[in-house]
């Protein structure tokens, strides 16, 4: 037997009280100037059992489930952890209709808008009432011809939708609002136009003049050209007024010939809230 192959001699004397053998180390060498050192192989190794016919490892994550689930059980009274199945994936029915929500019986505000209720249909229209408010539209070039002739008529041009409002107001609502929108546009587009300009024109003349004087002295060199181009904006904003407001009346016109409900943007809101609550009610 080789020096490999030596176990624990029960002949070596035992050295302490834990029963640890002492060995002798002082090993001499061999022919070839090798060492040959023992190898101590312990008793439980040679009385282990066969690797097959060793007990299986237990499951660590099986037992400290089942200490949770006993935690669960013994504090909350129930398990948190769920033994049902998990989840599958929602499959849509391609034969289910899409469900139609109803809020006739839910209380829904309406945006402003919206608000107020819709004006006769198409259908329930006579060609009378859907040439008349064409024309309440469509008067909006004749002012802008008055207009760029700057002539007193142009007020005289503006009250035609004015007229037709009053004439339609107790026969026809789709008539009479169209109307008082166009008589509100025609308004603003030149009336307006002209007050824009004619007082800002004032404030920044004087401002321009100030600008003039205080240049001389090169401090108002940079305000002069700052209200010079001012004043440049202001006309070119004041001519832009009546050219929009034809542009939206033709879009209006056609609207109302075919019947529909057209309303400018910001006018047809603010009007609605004036005859509801405000002074037009009251007035008109």
């Amino acid at each position: 037997m080789s020096d490999y192959d030596k176990t624990i001699d029960p002949a070596v004397p035992v050295e302490g009280n834990n029963g640890e053998p002492k060995q002798d180390w002082n090993y001499q060498p061999n022919d070839d100037g090798a060492i040959s050192i023992p190898v101590r192989i312990g008793s439980r190794l040679e009385d282990a059992p066969p690797m097959n016919q060793q007990p299986p490892v237990p499951n660590l994550a099986d037992t400290d489930d089942s200490i949770v689930r006993e935690y669960e059980k013994k504090y909350y009274r129930q398990s948190l952890y769920s033994d049902a199945p998990a989840p599958q994936p929602r499959i849509g029915d391609p034969n289910k209709q899409k469900r139609q929500w109803d809020f006739r019986d839910i209380n829904v505000k309406v945006p402003a808008k919206h608000r107020y209720q819709t004006r006769a249909a198409s259908g329930e229209l006579q060609d009378t009432e859907r040439t008349w408010a064409a024309i309440a539209h469509a008067s909006a070039i004749l002012t802008f011809l008055v207009l760029i002739t700057v002539t007193p008529g142009v007020v005289l041009t503006a009250l035609i939708p004015l007229g037709i409002y009053l004439a339609f107001r107790n026969k026809s609502e789709f008539v009479a609002f169209h109307a008082l929108q166009a008589f509100t546009v025609q308004v603003v587009g030149t009336v307006g136009a002209l007050l824009l300009l004619l007082t800002g024109g004032v404030v920044l003349g004087t401002l321009i003049a100030i600008s003039l004087v205080l240049s001389l002295v090169l401090i108002g060199i940079p305000f002069l050209i700052l209200f010079s181009l001012m004043l440049v904006g202001l006309v070119l904003f004041s001519f832009a007024l009546p050219i929009a407001m034809v542009v939206y009346s033709m879009i209006a016109a056609d609207a109302a010939y075919k019947g529909r409900n057209y309303r400018y943007p910001y006018v047809a809101d603010w009007l609605d809230d004036q005859l509801k609550n405000g002074m037009l009610g009251s007035v008109i």
